[in-house]
């Protein structure tokens, strides 16, 4: 079985902060901010297919999330 990273989002407290330091600093690309007006989540492009995400959140008691694709998910 072959398992794919599809995503990796990080939880931050200041959205804008963060952003300008990956795409300042790092050289990354925004590719969608979410949701139109307000938005507390931005996902850059990705050569590699995975989407690396930042969402903005109160508290950062939960890390962030990671997303795999599986062949089959009753292999275990």
């Amino acid at each position: 079985m072959k398992t794919r990273l599809d995503q990796v989002m990080v939880n931050v407290t200041d959205l804008k902060r963060v952003v300008e330091w990956y795409t300042r600093l790092l050289g990354f690309e925004v590719n969608n901010y979410w949701p139109p007006g307000k938005p507390n989540y931005v996902d850059f492009i990705s050569l590699s297919g995975a989407t690396f995400a930042l969402m903005e959140v109160g508290d950062l008691q939960s890390g962030g999330r990671y997303n795999f694709t599986v062949d089959d998910v009753d292999f275990f």
